[in-house]
């Protein structure tokens, strides 16, 4: 018995529903969970971004957010924030104030729910384009569409989980009639279809306008083709100018399309399944999850049904050839330029540089095989309902919906797990509610986009400090600028403001630690030290007061890239293996010399350049206490790291204040990108494995 239209998606629509339900509960979609008090990683970075646009006033453009990376502006697009759905609840907290507040928690588990049910629904929508509209049919296809495992492992991902997009495009190319125009309302419908994806996900733009130019070369008419495929890629420029895509942080080349890929093989490999476990999944680079679009078990039997009849899967490719075209395009695209068959490398290309813009902007190109996964699951579908339509078979599908179903559990059960509590919180939430509170700034350094060593936790501190909103220089999102050189600059002539709580972390606590050695009200915490004009706050909060810099005796090392490194005040990378880098023109730190200094002092420093590219050669010059003590040079010939430089030091420099400040200026300070010879942007110039100061009397 055929199901009507509206009962069809309104049954489908309710099984999505249901499943968010079961696997989330209804205190995450609400916002009322006590997950959303410290969610997991990435949901700190969406909402973060929601509530820095939310608690602005409305201006152009309209999805730039002021105060959440000062002194910049940023879109919140890059905090993957989706524009569009963020737009609909600022209007709404503009016409009803109290959602404003509920929204500020709700934001991302409501997005859940239109989500959830549009995904079976628009799956049901292909089907029944395909002919398939019995009750049967519906059902068995909302349940083939909500246990598809790339878009299950893909719920933590609010943007990238609206696999619904694809769904859509595919459904409307589905609908467009062979060889000839066709109607208004269908074009219209596609170009709404690309400005809601471009408002919300990249990359499913990018799958969608593949889809929608095969739906051009379908119809055949070539001249009204070229009309739509114009406004249509109009469209979805003005919709990402308008989210704020173009701006300068989309300039910023990132790491990851070589390995962040699919697999030859990833069709067929389960990351955790209900039927085999983890047993077979396999992930040569280590981010091949990322492009993992495994049919799921029940899908995989209907593959093996139409290896059996290959002659129908020609025929449907030659039907629908331009799909055909754009989807194996997507899945040679998601391969990347170094394929692998399993755990085994099989090619390995050079992009063109013309072309060096698209790995340095989509640097998941895995996420592409879901083009070519959803065209697959369609099809297979399509060809099992006519298959298994008589007696018996009848059976077929529902049973293979449950095997589907059982398959994908795993993944639903550990997401379930994961939204049941808050992340684990490293941070005294009572005492820092406390101090934010009195603070209408917060300032931390290493800003975000800047290296440092305490990454998580500073995310947590970022999540608190945006539930007011309050102005702060940086939160964790997908692309974030920052001048970190001129961050350096403002704390070698630092003048501390009222209310602003300044927060230093690895590798700039010794910059705290001088603070308070100026007087400077300065406190203690886990991972770093905070400082705060209002002393009586600071006396006030349950946290131990900041600790002198630990003595360092004549002859004794200082190891660079300790942790926490509580010496380094500024200007420096993350610990490595051998040392940290100089990051910028300025690095400083400090020491305590215990003890009274020889008469002949000397700065003992292991140190090598970054020499690359058109660098080869590289001079530093290193002052102690202010005083000039010399230049070091590199190139290829004195570029040892395991060698100790030796500088002079005026025995007044170590004897003017309890505390010596070193100073590293590098000369060239250009970054290995800059060079030509390394995507690091970071601006190099000396790392600094260990130094000491001692006699010079022998020194070599």
């Amino acid at each position: 018995m055929p199901a009507s239209p509206r009962a069809a998606y309104a049954v489908a629509a309710a099984i999505g529903l249901g499943m968010v339900l079961v696997v989330f509960g209804p205190g995450y979609v609400l916002g009322t969970s006590d997950y959303w008090n410290m969610p997991w990683l990435d949901h700190r970075s969406y909402l973060m971004g929601y509530r820095y646009f939310l608690h602005e006033p409305w201006h152009w453009p309209i999805f730039d957010a002021r105060t959440l990376n000062v002194p910049y502006s940023q879109s919140i697009a890059f905090n993957d924030s989706m524009p569009l759905w963020a737009l609909t609840h600022k209007a709404i907290a503009t016409v009803v104030p109290p959602w404003r507040d509920y929204s500020a928690h709700a934001f991302l588990g409501l997005w859940y729910v239109p989500a959830s049910m549009l995904q079976p629904a628009f799956g049901v929508a292909n089907l029944r384009a395909l002919g398939h509209r019995s009750w049967g049919a519906t059902i068995v296809t909302a349940v083939f569409f909500i246990a598809i495992p790339a878009w299950a492992l893909r719920f933590m991902h609010a943007s990238l989980f609206g696999h619904f997009l694809l769904l859509w495009a595919l459904y409307l190319y589905l609908i467009t009639p062979v060889g000839s125009p066709a109607p208004r309302r269908v074009r219209v419908a596609q170009m709404v279809q690309l400005g809601v994806a471009a408002l919300l996900n990249p990359y499913h733009t990018v799958m969608s306008l593949a889809v929608f130019a095969a739906s051009l070369v379908r119809s055949r008419a070539w001249r009204p083709a070229a009309v739509w495929l114009a406004t249509g890629c109009a469209v979805v420029v003005a919709a990402l100018a308008l989210a704020g895509y173009f701006a300068p942080q989309a300039a910023t080349a990132e790491f990851g399309f070589s390995v962040q890929s699919s697999n030859l093989l990833a069709a067929f490999l389960p990351i955790d399944s209900g039927w085999i476990g983890r047993a077979a999944w396999i992930d040569p680079t280590g981010y091949q999850y990322e492009g993992m679009w495994y049919l799921g078990a029940g899908l995989l039997v209907l593959f093996g049904a139409v290896l059996l009849r290959a002659r129908d899967a020609a025929a449907a490719a030659r039907r629908h050839a331009a799909l055909a075209v754009v989807a194996g395009g997507a899945a040679i695209l998601a391969l990347s330029n170094r394929v692998f068959f399993g755990s085994h490398r099989v090619l390995v290309y050079s992009i063109p540089h013309v072309l060096e813009w698209i790995p340095g902007q989509f640097r998941v190109p895995g996420r592409f095989s879901w083009l070519p996964m959803y065209v697959v699951a369609v099809f297979l579908l399509s060809y099992g309902f006519r298959r298994f339509a008589t007696g018996w078979k009848h059976l077929v599908l529902p049973v293979l919906a449950l095997i589907q179903l059982v398959d994908v559990a795993p993944v639903l059960r550990e997401y379930r797990a994961w939204t049941r509590n808050p992340f684990p919180s490293q941070l005294d939430l009572a005492a820092w509610h406390t101090l934010l509170a009195r603070s209408h700034q917060v300032r931390v350094f290493p800003a975000q986009g800047c290296d440092r060593d305490a990454f998580e936790p500073v995310t947590q501190l970022q999540y608190l400090v945006s539930e007011r909103a309050v102005p702060i220089n940086g939160v964790y999102g997908a692309r974030v600028v920052r001048d970190c050189a001129a961050d350096v600059a403002s704390l070698l002539d630092f003048h501390a403001q009222p209310g602003t709580l300044y927060v230093f972390v690895a590798p700039a606590i010794g910059v705290a630690k001088r603070l308070a050695a100026s007087g400077m009200p300065c406190a203690e915490f886990s991972f770093g030290a905070f400082c705060h004009a209002d002393r009586a706050l600071i006396e006030a909060l349950p946290v131990p007061p900041i600790s002198p810099v630990a003595p360092l005796a004549y002859g004794d090392r200082l190891d660079v890239a300790a942790p926490g490194a509580p010496f380094l005040e500024l200007g420096w990378s993350e610990a490595e293996a051998a040392g940290r880098w100089t990051d910028g023109p300025v690095a400083r730190l400090m020491v305590r010399p215990a003890g009274a200094p020889p008469p002949d002092p000397v700065l003992r420093l292991e140190a090598s350049a970054r020499l690359c590219g058109a660098r080869v050669a590289q001079e530093v010059t290193v002052l102690v206490a202010g005083v000039v003590a010399g230049t070091l040079h590199f190139d290829a010939s004195s570029n040892d790291q395991g060698r100790a430089r030796t500088l002079s030091v005026p025995r007044s420099a170590m004897l003017g204040s309890p505390i010596v400040e070193i100073e590293l200026r590098s000369r060239d300070i250009r970054s290995p990108y800059e060079l030509g010879c390394h995507r690091d942007r970071r601006r190099l110039g000396v790392r600094l494995g260990h130094l000491w100061i001692e006699s010079g009397t022998g020194a070599p």
